[in-house]
C-alpha cells in the first residue's frame, strides 16, 4: 500500500513540475520569439492587466526574469550534479581495493560484480548510480562486521540497488 502511495506522490509531483516547466518554456518562447501559444498560464496572468500600462510592463519584466532565472539555475544545478557525481565515481574507483572487491563479489555470488570495495577506515555502505547502480563498501566496514552482519548489509544495499529508479 505504501509503495503505491509513494509512486502516486512522486508521479503527481513530477507531473506538476513538468506542467509548470512547459508553461514557463512556452512563456519564454512567446516573449523571446513572438510565438503565440494560447494555452499559457502566464499569458492569462498578463491578460488581467491593461496592455501598455506600467503594471503590465512591470509584471512582464519581473516574470521574464524569474522564469529565466529558474530555468537557467535548474539547468546549471543539473549539470553541476552530473559532473560532481562523475568526479565522485572516479575518486571511488581510484581507491578501489581490487582483492577485497573480487573476494566480496565471489563470496556473495554477485555475478555482475556490482560490489565495489574502497580503501577507507570509516565504515561505509551505500548504493550509487541510476543507470547501473552498484554497491560500495569500505574496508573499514568489512573489518568491523562478522559474516552474518556483512550479509545483512549486502542484502540491504541489494534492495536499494534493485529498487532504484532506472532511466
Amino acid at each position: 500500500m505504501w509503495k503505491r502511495k509513494s509512486y502516486f506522490v512522486i508521479g503527481l509531483s513530477l507531473l506538476i513540475a513538468c506542467v509548470v516547466w512547459c508553461q514557463m518554456g512556452a512563456f519564454l518562447v512567446h516573449i523571446f520569439f513572438g510565438v503565440n501559444i494560447k494555452a499559457n498560464f502566464f499569458k492569462f496572468c498578463f491578460s488581467l492587466f491593461k496592455e501598455d500600462s506600467v503594471y503590465y510592463f512591470v509584471v512582464v519584466i519581473l516574470l521574464s526574469i524569474i522564469i529565466s532565472y529558474s530555468i537557467l539555475s535548474t539547468l546549471f544545478k543539473i549539470a553541476e550534479q552530473y559532473f560532481l557525481s562523475r568526479r565522485f565515481k572516479q575518486k571511488l574507483f581510484l581507491s578501489k581495493n581490487v582483492d577485497m572487491t573480487r573476494s566480496i563479489n565471489e563470496t556473495f555470488n554477485r555475478f555482475n560484480n556490482d560490489i565495489l570495495v574502497v580503501n577507507a577506515e570509516q565504515p561505509l555502505a551505500f548504493t550509487l548510480g541510476f543507470k547501473r547502480p552498484f554497491i560500495v563498501f569500505s574496508t573499514g566496514l568489512i573489518q568491523l562486521l562478522d559474516f552474518d552482519e556483512l550479509e545483512a548489509v549486502v542484502e540491504h544495499e541489494a534492495f536499494h540497488q534493485k529498487n532504484m529508479i532506472r532511466w
